[in-house]
Protein backbone atom coordinates (compact mmCIF):
# COMPACT_ATOMS: atom_id res chain seq x y z
CA UNK A 1 0.00 0.00 0.00
CA UNK A 2 1.41 3.73 -1.00
CA UNK A 3 1.95 6.23 1.69
CA UNK A 4 -0.63 8.30 2.42
CA UNK A 5 -2.94 5.35 1.84
CA UNK A 6 -4.14 5.27 5.22
CA UNK A 7 -5.31 8.91 4.97
CA UNK A 8 -7.14 7.90 1.69
CA UNK A 9 -8.94 5.57 3.36
CA UNK A 10 -10.08 7.93 6.14
CA UNK A 11 -11.24 10.15 3.84
CA UNK A 12 -13.15 7.21 1.40
CA UNK A 13 -14.60 5.91 4.14
CA UNK A 14 -15.87 8.78 5.68
CA UNK A 15 -17.27 9.82 2.05
CA UNK A 16 -18.66 6.34 1.36
CA UNK A 17 -20.22 6.08 5.21
CA UNK A 18 -21.92 9.80 4.52
CA UNK A 19 -23.50 8.56 1.36
CA UNK A 20 -24.52 4.35 2.67
CA UNK A 21 -25.01 5.38 6.92
CA UNK A 22 -25.97 9.09 5.82
CA UNK A 23 -28.60 8.78 3.46
CA UNK A 24 -31.34 9.58 6.21
CA UNK A 25 -29.41 12.95 6.67
CA UNK A 26 -28.62 13.68 2.89
CA UNK A 27 -32.00 13.54 1.93
CA UNK A 28 -33.82 14.85 4.89
CA UNK A 29 -34.93 18.30 3.64
CA UNK A 30 -37.18 16.34 0.49
CA UNK A 31 -38.08 13.84 3.02
CA UNK A 32 -39.29 16.18 6.05
CA UNK A 33 -41.28 18.34 3.16
CA UNK A 34 -43.40 14.99 1.94
CA UNK A 35 -43.51 12.73 5.17
CA UNK A 36 -44.70 14.03 8.39
CA UNK A 37 -43.81 13.18 12.02
CA UNK A 38 -46.31 9.95 12.02
CA UNK A 39 -45.32 8.67 8.71
CA UNK A 40 -41.35 9.92 10.39
CA UNK A 41 -41.74 7.84 13.60
CA UNK A 42 -43.35 4.91 12.28
CA UNK A 43 -40.10 4.34 9.46
CA UNK A 44 -38.21 5.07 12.80
CA UNK A 45 -39.81 2.05 14.37
CA UNK A 46 -39.34 -0.43 11.92
CA UNK A 47 -35.87 0.78 11.25
CA UNK A 48 -35.33 0.28 15.22
CA UNK A 49 -36.77 -3.33 15.27
CA UNK A 50 -34.67 -4.19 12.36
CA UNK A 51 -31.33 -2.77 13.63
CA UNK A 52 -31.93 -5.18 16.92
CA UNK A 53 -33.36 -7.93 14.46
CA UNK A 54 -30.12 -7.76 12.65
CA UNK A 55 -27.72 -8.48 15.82
CA UNK A 56 -29.67 -11.35 17.10
CA UNK A 57 -30.36 -13.18 13.41
CA UNK A 58 -26.55 -13.76 12.87
CA UNK A 59 -25.12 -13.50 16.55
CA UNK A 60 -23.31 -10.14 14.84
CA UNK A 61 -20.54 -11.91 13.70
CA UNK A 62 -18.84 -8.92 11.85
CA UNK A 63 -17.34 -8.55 14.92
CA UNK A 64 -15.17 -10.86 14.56
CA UNK A 65 -13.82 -9.61 11.13
CA UNK A 66 -10.83 -7.55 13.11
CA UNK A 67 -9.29 -10.50 14.63
CA UNK A 68 -9.83 -12.86 11.86
CA UNK A 69 -7.58 -10.46 10.19
CA UNK A 70 -4.80 -11.04 13.22
CA UNK A 71 -5.51 -14.75 13.49
CA UNK A 72 -5.99 -15.68 9.52
CA UNK A 73 -4.36 -13.04 8.27
CA UNK A 74 -3.94 -14.95 4.77
CA UNK A 75 -7.55 -16.69 4.82
CA UNK A 76 -9.93 -13.66 5.63
CA UNK A 77 -11.81 -14.03 2.20
CA UNK A 78 -12.30 -17.38 3.22
CA UNK A 79 -13.61 -16.54 6.55
CA UNK A 80 -15.84 -13.51 5.17
CA UNK A 81 -17.38 -16.08 3.21
CA UNK A 82 -17.61 -18.36 5.47
CA UNK A 83 -19.77 -15.57 7.79
CA UNK A 84 -21.85 -14.91 4.52
CA UNK A 85 -22.64 -18.08 4.00
CA UNK A 86 -23.63 -18.47 8.02
CA UNK A 87 -25.89 -15.16 7.60
CA UNK A 88 -27.87 -16.71 4.70
CA UNK A 89 -28.91 -20.00 6.31
CA UNK A 90 -29.62 -18.38 9.67
CA UNK A 91 -32.23 -15.62 7.81
CA UNK A 92 -33.97 -18.62 6.74
CA UNK A 93 -36.20 -19.11 9.70
CA UNK A 94 -36.85 -16.02 10.34
CA UNK A 95 -38.23 -15.07 6.83
CA UNK A 96 -40.23 -18.13 7.39
CA UNK A 97 -41.96 -16.74 10.51
CA UNK A 98 -42.47 -12.93 9.41
CA UNK A 99 -44.50 -14.61 6.55
CA UNK A 100 -46.81 -17.19 8.75
CA UNK A 101 -47.44 -15.01 12.16
CA UNK A 102 -46.83 -11.54 10.56
CA UNK A 103 -49.79 -10.42 12.63
CA UNK A 104 -48.70 -11.76 15.86
CA UNK A 105 -45.54 -10.60 15.68
CA UNK A 106 -46.77 -7.32 14.31
CA UNK A 107 -48.59 -7.35 17.63
CA UNK A 108 -45.50 -8.25 19.63
CA UNK A 109 -43.68 -5.55 18.28
CA UNK A 110 -46.30 -2.65 18.05
CA UNK A 111 -45.74 -1.85 14.20
CA UNK A 112 -48.62 -3.28 11.61
CA UNK A 113 -48.06 -7.16 10.57
CA UNK A 114 -47.19 -5.99 6.94
CA UNK A 115 -44.10 -4.25 7.98
CA UNK A 116 -42.94 -7.25 9.90
CA UNK A 117 -41.67 -9.65 6.56
CA UNK A 118 -39.76 -5.90 5.89
CA UNK A 119 -38.34 -5.24 8.79
CA UNK A 120 -36.71 -9.13 8.63
CA UNK A 121 -36.02 -8.31 5.47
CA UNK A 122 -34.16 -5.09 6.02
CA UNK A 123 -32.48 -6.49 8.99
CA UNK A 124 -30.91 -9.07 6.58
CA UNK A 125 -29.50 -6.66 4.32
CA UNK A 126 -28.04 -4.98 7.45
CA UNK A 127 -26.31 -8.04 8.79
CA UNK A 128 -25.01 -8.96 5.28
CA UNK A 129 -23.64 -5.09 5.20
CA UNK A 130 -21.76 -5.39 7.88
CA UNK A 131 -19.91 -8.31 7.02
CA UNK A 132 -19.17 -6.14 3.72
CA UNK A 133 -18.04 -3.09 5.23
CA UNK A 134 -16.17 -4.74 8.04
CA UNK A 135 -13.85 -6.67 5.51
CA UNK A 136 -13.63 -3.35 2.82
CA UNK A 137 -12.18 -2.25 6.03
CA UNK A 138 -9.73 -4.55 7.06
CA UNK A 139 -8.28 -4.30 3.39
CA UNK A 140 -8.04 -0.68 3.01
CA UNK A 141 -10.89 -1.47 -0.09
CA UNK A 142 -12.16 2.23 0.31
CA UNK A 143 -13.06 3.35 -3.55
CA UNK A 144 -14.85 -0.19 -3.75
CA UNK A 145 -17.05 0.55 -0.59
CA UNK A 146 -17.57 4.77 -2.25
CA UNK A 147 -19.25 3.29 -5.70
CA UNK A 148 -21.37 0.38 -3.88
CA UNK A 149 -22.59 3.23 -1.11
CA UNK A 150 -23.16 5.96 -4.07
CA UNK A 151 -25.40 3.29 -6.21
CA UNK A 152 -27.24 2.40 -2.84
CA UNK A 153 -27.93 6.13 -2.19
CA UNK A 154 -29.35 6.25 -5.37
CA UNK A 155 -31.40 3.83 -5.62
CA UNK A 156 -32.71 4.36 -1.91
CA UNK A 157 -33.67 8.00 -2.22
CA UNK A 158 -34.81 8.00 -6.01
CA UNK A 159 -37.31 4.89 -5.63
CA UNK A 160 -38.34 5.86 -2.19
CA UNK A 161 -39.40 9.88 -3.63
CA UNK A 162 -41.01 7.84 -6.61
CA UNK A 163 -43.14 5.44 -4.32
CA UNK A 164 -43.87 8.06 -1.81
CA UNK A 165 -45.02 10.78 -4.48
CA UNK A 166 -47.02 7.63 -6.37
CA UNK A 167 -47.80 3.83 -5.12
CA UNK A 168 -47.67 4.84 -1.55
CA UNK A 169 -49.03 8.84 -1.49
CA UNK A 170 -52.03 7.26 1.21
CA UNK A 171 -48.93 5.59 3.28
CA UNK A 172 -45.64 7.39 2.97
CA UNK A 173 -43.91 5.36 5.51
CA UNK A 174 -44.48 2.41 2.94
CA UNK A 175 -43.26 3.65 0.21
CA UNK A 176 -39.61 5.13 2.43
CA UNK A 177 -39.49 1.50 3.32
CA UNK A 178 -40.51 -0.48 0.31
CA UNK A 179 -37.66 1.68 -1.51
CA UNK A 180 -35.16 0.56 1.33
CA UNK A 181 -35.59 -2.41 1.28
CA UNK A 182 -35.15 -2.41 -3.02
CA UNK A 183 -31.65 -0.73 -2.18
CA UNK A 184 -30.28 -3.00 0.20
CA UNK A 185 -31.70 -5.80 -1.61
CA UNK A 186 -29.52 -5.19 -4.58
CA UNK A 187 -27.12 -4.54 -2.28
CA UNK A 188 -27.40 -7.55 -0.52
CA UNK A 189 -27.23 -9.41 -3.88
CA UNK A 190 -23.57 -8.31 -4.52
CA UNK A 191 -22.47 -9.14 -1.41
CA UNK A 192 -23.28 -12.67 -2.12
CA UNK A 193 -21.95 -12.97 -5.18
CA UNK A 194 -18.44 -10.36 -4.44
CA UNK A 195 -17.85 -12.62 -1.40
CA UNK A 196 -18.51 -16.15 -3.07
CA UNK A 197 -16.28 -15.82 -6.58
CA UNK A 198 -13.57 -14.24 -4.33
CA UNK A 199 -13.74 -17.42 -2.27
CA UNK A 200 -16.23 -20.06 -1.56
CA UNK A 201 -17.32 -20.92 1.91
CA UNK A 202 -15.09 -23.31 3.48
CA UNK A 203 -13.83 -24.44 7.11
CA UNK A 204 -16.50 -23.20 8.21
CA UNK A 205 -16.67 -25.78 11.11
CA UNK A 206 -13.60 -23.94 12.38
CA UNK A 207 -14.63 -20.16 11.46
CA UNK A 208 -18.18 -20.49 12.76
CA UNK A 209 -17.10 -21.35 16.50
CA UNK A 210 -14.09 -19.03 16.19
CA UNK A 211 -16.45 -16.14 15.08
CA UNK A 212 -19.27 -17.00 17.58
CA UNK A 213 -16.95 -17.29 20.60
CA UNK A 214 -15.86 -13.58 19.64
CA UNK A 215 -19.70 -12.10 18.53
CA UNK A 216 -22.30 -14.02 21.01
CA UNK A 217 -21.69 -11.55 24.51
CA UNK A 218 -21.47 -9.30 21.94
CA UNK A 219 -25.56 -9.19 21.14
CA UNK A 220 -26.45 -8.49 24.41
CA UNK A 221 -23.89 -5.44 23.98
CA UNK A 222 -25.64 -4.96 20.49
CA UNK A 223 -28.69 -4.42 21.68
CA UNK A 224 -28.37 -2.77 24.45
CA UNK A 225 -26.50 -0.04 22.08
CA UNK A 226 -29.76 0.03 20.21
CA UNK A 227 -31.80 0.38 23.06
CA UNK A 228 -29.59 2.92 24.25
CA UNK A 229 -29.23 5.13 21.05
CA UNK A 230 -33.41 4.63 20.18
CA UNK A 231 -35.67 3.43 23.68
CA UNK A 232 -36.26 7.38 23.63
CA UNK A 233 -38.60 7.22 20.70
CA UNK A 234 -40.25 4.32 21.89
CA UNK A 235 -41.16 5.65 24.65
CA UNK A 236 -42.03 9.00 23.45
CA UNK A 237 -44.43 7.65 21.45
CA UNK A 238 -45.94 6.13 24.94
CA UNK A 239 -45.32 8.21 27.19
CA UNK A 240 -46.06 11.57 25.66
CA UNK A 241 -47.04 11.82 22.01
CA UNK A 242 -46.04 10.99 18.38
CA UNK A 243 -44.92 14.60 18.04
CA UNK A 244 -42.81 14.36 20.45
CA UNK A 245 -41.05 11.23 19.45
CA UNK A 246 -41.03 12.44 15.91
CA UNK A 247 -39.16 15.78 17.22
CA UNK A 248 -36.56 13.91 18.78
CA UNK A 249 -36.03 11.07 15.92
CA UNK A 250 -35.29 14.27 13.66
CA UNK A 251 -32.92 15.77 16.21
CA UNK A 252 -31.39 12.60 15.92
CA UNK A 253 -31.34 11.99 12.41
CA UNK A 254 -28.97 15.27 12.28
CA UNK A 255 -26.41 14.59 15.16
CA UNK A 256 -26.11 11.49 13.01
CA UNK A 257 -24.01 13.12 10.66
CA UNK A 258 -21.40 13.45 13.62
CA UNK A 259 -21.65 9.77 14.36
CA UNK A 260 -20.82 8.97 10.57
CA UNK A 261 -18.25 10.71 10.37
CA UNK A 262 -17.22 9.16 13.56
CA UNK A 263 -17.60 5.66 12.82
CA UNK A 264 -15.75 6.38 9.42
CA UNK A 265 -12.84 6.99 11.65
CA UNK A 266 -13.41 4.43 13.84
CA UNK A 267 -13.52 2.07 11.08
CA UNK A 268 -10.29 2.93 9.67
CA UNK A 269 -8.59 3.10 13.30
CA UNK A 270 -9.29 -0.28 14.60
CA UNK A 271 -7.00 -2.31 12.29
CA UNK A 272 -4.24 -0.36 12.80
CA UNK A 273 -4.77 -0.47 17.11
CA UNK A 274 -4.93 -4.28 16.51
CA UNK A 275 -1.57 -4.38 14.80
CA UNK A 276 -0.29 -1.88 17.12
CA UNK A 277 -1.68 -3.57 20.21
CA UNK A 278 0.24 -6.38 18.96
CA UNK A 279 3.52 -4.78 18.63
CA UNK A 280 2.85 -3.53 22.49
CA UNK A 281 3.42 0.29 20.92
CA UNK A 282 1.25 1.61 23.39
CA UNK A 283 3.20 5.15 23.13
CA UNK A 284 2.16 5.57 19.36
CA UNK A 285 -1.73 4.54 20.34
CA UNK A 286 -1.30 7.51 22.93
CA UNK A 287 0.16 10.03 20.45
CA UNK A 288 -2.49 8.94 17.94
CA UNK A 289 -5.26 9.30 19.84
CA UNK A 290 -4.71 13.06 21.33
CA UNK A 291 -4.82 14.18 18.19
CA UNK A 292 -7.98 12.40 17.00
CA UNK A 293 -9.92 13.46 20.19
CA UNK A 294 -8.67 16.82 19.79
CA UNK A 295 -10.10 17.00 16.30
CA UNK A 296 -13.06 15.54 17.58
CA UNK A 297 -13.25 17.68 20.19
CA UNK A 298 -13.53 20.68 17.80
CA UNK A 299 -15.39 19.05 15.16
CA UNK A 300 -18.26 18.69 17.64
CA UNK A 301 -18.31 21.76 20.10
CA UNK A 302 -18.32 23.52 15.56
CA UNK A 303 -21.50 21.39 15.64
CA UNK A 304 -23.27 21.78 18.25
CA UNK A 305 -23.34 25.97 17.49
CA UNK A 306 -24.52 25.23 13.45
CA UNK A 307 -27.04 22.88 14.77
CA UNK A 308 -30.01 24.52 15.41
CA UNK A 309 -29.96 26.64 12.13
CA UNK A 310 -29.56 22.70 10.76
CA UNK A 311 -32.74 21.91 11.79
CA UNK A 312 -34.15 25.02 10.24
CA UNK A 313 -33.03 24.67 7.13
CA UNK A 314 -33.06 21.03 7.07
CA UNK A 315 -36.18 19.78 8.72
CA UNK A 316 -38.51 23.45 7.31
CA UNK A 317 -41.22 24.17 9.49
CA UNK A 318 -42.71 20.99 10.59
CA UNK A 319 -39.45 20.06 12.36
CA UNK A 320 -38.26 23.27 14.23
CA UNK A 321 -39.39 22.78 17.19
CA UNK A 322 -36.24 20.34 17.72
CA UNK A 323 -33.72 22.99 17.62
CA UNK A 324 -33.60 22.83 21.63
CA UNK A 325 -33.09 18.97 21.85
CA UNK A 326 -30.85 19.03 18.79
CA UNK A 327 -27.56 20.28 21.18
CA UNK A 328 -27.35 17.68 23.78
CA UNK A 329 -27.78 14.93 21.15
CA UNK A 330 -25.00 15.83 19.52
CA UNK A 331 -22.64 16.04 22.50
CA UNK A 332 -23.92 12.70 22.95
CA UNK A 333 -22.37 11.62 19.87
CA UNK A 334 -19.09 13.00 21.07
CA UNK A 335 -18.38 10.75 23.97
CA UNK A 336 -19.86 7.72 21.97
CA UNK A 337 -16.55 8.52 20.28
CA UNK A 338 -14.55 8.43 22.77
CA UNK A 339 -16.47 5.20 24.10
CA UNK A 340 -14.93 3.47 20.43
CA UNK A 341 -11.34 4.08 21.80
CA UNK A 342 -11.60 2.67 25.25
CA UNK A 343 -13.56 -0.37 24.18
CA UNK A 344 -11.09 -1.23 21.85
CA UNK A 345 -9.03 -2.71 24.38
CA UNK A 346 -11.57 -4.94 25.20
CA UNK A 347 -12.17 -6.05 21.87
CA UNK A 348 -8.87 -6.63 21.46
CA UNK A 349 -8.45 -8.86 24.23
CA UNK A 350 -11.46 -10.72 23.80
CA UNK A 351 -13.03 -9.69 26.77
CA UNK A 352 -16.53 -9.31 25.45
CA UNK A 353 -18.67 -10.50 27.79
CA UNK A 354 -17.59 -6.87 30.07
CA UNK A 355 -19.07 -5.14 27.19
CA UNK A 356 -22.27 -6.85 26.90
CA UNK A 357 -22.81 -6.15 30.82
CA UNK A 358 -21.89 -2.39 31.01
CA UNK A 359 -24.28 -2.09 27.68
CA UNK A 360 -27.24 -4.00 28.95
CA UNK A 361 -26.65 -2.12 32.66
CA UNK A 362 -26.46 1.54 31.14
CA UNK A 363 -29.23 0.47 28.75
CA UNK A 364 -31.79 -0.38 31.49
CA UNK A 365 -30.61 2.94 33.57
CA UNK A 366 -31.38 4.64 30.69
CA UNK A 367 -34.96 3.11 30.41
CA UNK A 368 -35.28 3.91 34.49
CA UNK A 369 -34.30 7.86 34.14
CA UNK A 370 -36.66 8.31 31.16
CA UNK A 371 -39.69 6.80 32.54
CA UNK A 372 -38.82 9.68 35.27
CA UNK A 373 -37.87 12.37 32.69
CA UNK A 374 -40.07 11.85 29.54
CA UNK A 375 -43.47 12.43 31.60
CA UNK A 376 -42.03 16.06 33.21
CA UNK A 377 -39.74 17.45 30.25
CA UNK A 378 -40.74 15.64 27.40
CA UNK A 379 -37.89 15.00 24.02
CA UNK A 380 -36.03 18.13 25.38
CA UNK A 381 -35.40 15.76 28.92
CA UNK A 382 -34.99 12.98 26.77
CA UNK A 383 -31.96 14.36 24.92
CA UNK A 384 -30.00 15.53 28.31
CA UNK A 385 -30.84 11.95 29.41
CA UNK A 386 -28.98 10.66 26.48
CA UNK A 387 -26.41 12.89 26.86
CA UNK A 388 -25.81 11.48 30.27
CA UNK A 389 -25.86 8.26 29.27
CA UNK A 390 -22.72 8.15 26.73
CA UNK A 391 -21.08 9.62 29.98
CA UNK A 392 -21.84 7.22 32.19
CA UNK A 393 -20.58 4.78 29.05
CA UNK A 394 -17.53 5.99 27.94
CA UNK A 395 -16.59 6.31 31.81
CA UNK A 396 -17.56 2.36 33.08
CA UNK A 397 -15.57 0.95 29.76
CA UNK A 398 -12.97 3.69 30.32
CA UNK A 399 -12.32 1.75 33.87
CA UNK A 400 -13.05 -1.71 32.54
CA UNK A 401 -10.13 -1.09 29.67
CA UNK A 402 -7.69 0.50 32.66
CA UNK A 403 -8.44 -2.90 34.86
CA UNK A 404 -7.45 -5.25 31.76
CA UNK A 405 -4.77 -2.99 30.38
CA UNK A 406 -2.64 -1.87 32.36
CA UNK A 407 -0.09 -0.18 30.50
CA UNK A 408 -1.45 3.38 29.90
CA UNK A 409 -2.56 3.97 26.20
CA UNK A 410 -4.48 7.25 26.63
CA UNK A 411 -3.63 10.60 27.64
CA UNK A 412 -6.23 11.13 30.77
CA UNK A 413 -5.61 14.66 30.49
CA UNK A 414 -6.75 14.66 27.05
CA UNK A 415 -9.68 12.19 27.82
CA UNK A 416 -11.36 14.19 30.55
CA UNK A 417 -9.93 17.93 29.71
CA UNK A 418 -12.08 17.50 26.60
CA UNK A 419 -14.71 15.71 27.84
CA UNK A 420 -15.11 18.40 30.18
CA UNK A 421 -14.76 21.58 27.61
CA UNK A 422 -17.50 19.34 25.78
CA UNK A 423 -19.99 18.86 29.00
CA UNK A 424 -19.61 22.92 29.94
CA UNK A 425 -20.11 23.53 25.79
CA UNK A 426 -22.71 22.19 25.83
CA UNK A 427 -24.82 23.83 28.68
CA UNK A 428 -23.96 27.56 27.39
CA UNK A 429 -25.14 26.66 24.08
CA UNK A 430 -28.00 25.07 25.23
CA UNK A 431 -28.56 28.50 26.95
CA UNK A 432 -28.22 30.40 23.75
CA UNK A 433 -30.51 28.40 21.37
CA UNK A 434 -32.29 31.37 20.29
CA UNK A 435 -29.39 33.82 20.37
CA UNK A 436 -27.50 32.48 16.97
CA UNK A 437 -25.08 36.05 17.34
CA UNK A 438 -23.72 34.73 20.57
CA UNK A 439 -23.23 31.00 19.29
CA UNK A 440 -21.47 32.21 15.92
CA UNK A 441 -18.80 34.90 18.16
CA UNK A 442 -18.16 31.66 20.32
CA UNK A 443 -17.56 29.66 17.45
CA UNK A 444 -15.09 32.56 16.23
CA UNK A 445 -13.08 32.11 19.15
CA UNK A 446 -13.32 28.50 18.59
CA UNK A 447 -11.54 28.03 15.56
CA UNK A 448 -9.22 30.49 15.93
CA UNK A 449 -6.73 28.83 18.24
CA UNK A 450 -7.84 25.31 16.37
CA UNK A 451 -6.75 26.64 13.32
CA UNK A 452 -3.86 28.33 14.77
CA UNK A 453 -2.75 24.98 16.13
CA UNK A 454 -3.43 22.26 12.99
CA UNK A 455 -1.36 25.39 10.84
CA UNK A 456 1.75 25.14 13.41
CA UNK A 457 1.25 21.18 13.70
CA UNK A 458 -0.65 19.87 10.32
CA UNK A 459 2.31 17.44 9.81
CA UNK A 460 1.67 15.72 12.80
CA UNK A 461 -2.05 15.30 12.00
CA UNK A 462 -1.46 14.14 8.66
CA UNK A 463 1.00 11.40 10.27
CA UNK A 464 -1.71 10.98 12.88
CA UNK A 465 -3.04 8.76 8.79
CA UNK A 466 -0.91 8.40 6.66
CA UNK A 467 1.99 6.73 8.69
CA UNK A 468 -0.24 3.81 9.82
CA UNK A 469 -1.14 2.51 6.67
CA UNK A 470 2.19 1.52 5.90
CA UNK A 471 2.94 -0.37 9.65
CA UNK A 472 -0.27 -1.92 8.76
CA UNK A 473 0.25 -3.36 5.41
CA UNK A 474 4.13 -4.55 6.81
CA UNK A 475 2.54 -6.80 9.31
CA UNK A 476 -0.10 -8.56 6.19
Amino acid sequence: MAKNSYLKASVGYSIGNLLIRGISFLTLPIFSRIMDASDFGLFSAVISIASVLCLVMNFAVHVAIPNARVDYPNKLDEFGSSMVWFTIILAVPYLIASLLFSEQLGELLGIPGTLVLIAVLESVGMALLSIFANQLAQNYRYKEYIIVSFLYTLINAGLSIILILTAYSEHRYMGRLVGGIAAIGALSAYVIITFFLRSKPANNKKYWPYALRISVPIVPHGISQVLIAQVDRVMLLQLSSSASAGLYSFSFTIASLFQILFASLETTWTPWFFGRMKAKDSLRVCERSNILIALATVVICAGMVVAPELVTIVGGENFVNASGAVIPIVASMFFGYLFSFVVGVQYYYKKTVYIALVSLSVALMKVGVNSYIIPRYGYSGAAYTSLFVYVVYFLLHYAISRCIHRPRLFNNAMLFGSSFFVILWTLVLSMLVENALVRYALLLALIAPSGAYLHRHWKSVLNAFSDQADEVVKEQ
